[in-house]
């Protein structure tokens, strides 16, 4: 089980990641480059100091950490960056960046077909937001391919929630869709 991300102590966020290891009952660093002995975290770590993220397992294995909130400019930044730990490499690795930034805790959804649905969370003004996004893991890319295009007025995917919403739940059902 892979941890990615979250708070300190002092409320600033972490780019760290630490691994579960569920035969040996503990946390260790193994496949994230060992225990690096000045900070006592794992060496491999996020591109970006990360907490509140969507974090999604990809068909392929990969894990998908997109958004979230961090640090920056003496306050707090909302991401619409995202990134991937492949554990074949045990790296994490940059990848496309989101139509609108979605900030804690927006939901993400593997949908059937291999893509990811980001949907809600707070914008960069930090209000909910109804707005979604669509990765394409084969192109590490985002977009509105599926949710009505890019609307030109807004700058967002013309198909989105009826309300806006964080704190909310998204389950793919049998039928792909999602709830």
């Amino acid at each position: 089980i892979l941890i990615v991300g979250g708070l300190n102590g002092g409320d600033q966020g972490l780019n760290t990641a630490d691994r579960y290891n569920l035969i040996a009952g503990a946390f260790d660093c193994s496949g994230l480059g060992g225990v690096n002995p000045t900070t006592g975290a794992c060496n491999v770590v996020m591109n970006n100091f990360r907490y509140n993220p969507s974090v999604v397992a990809l068909q392929n294995g990969d894990l998908l950490v997109a958004g979230g909130n961090g640090p920056g400019g003496g306050g707090v930044v909302c991401y619409n960056t995202a990134e991937l730990y492949k554990p074949a490499t045990n790296t994490f690795v940059t990848t496309g960046s989101m139509i609108d930034a979605h900030c804690w805790p927006a939901s993400g959804t593997l949908l059937n077909d291999g893509r990811v649905l980001i949907a809600g969370g707070e914008d960069a003004t930090a209000g909910s937001t109804p707005n979604a996004d669509l990765y394409d893991p084969v192109s590490g890319t985002f977009s509105c391919d599926g949710l009505g295009g890019l609307n030109s007025t807004t700058g967002y995917c013309n198909n989105v929630m009826t309300d806006k919403r964080y704190l909310h739940t998204a389950t793919l059902l049998q039928n792909g869709q999602v709830l």
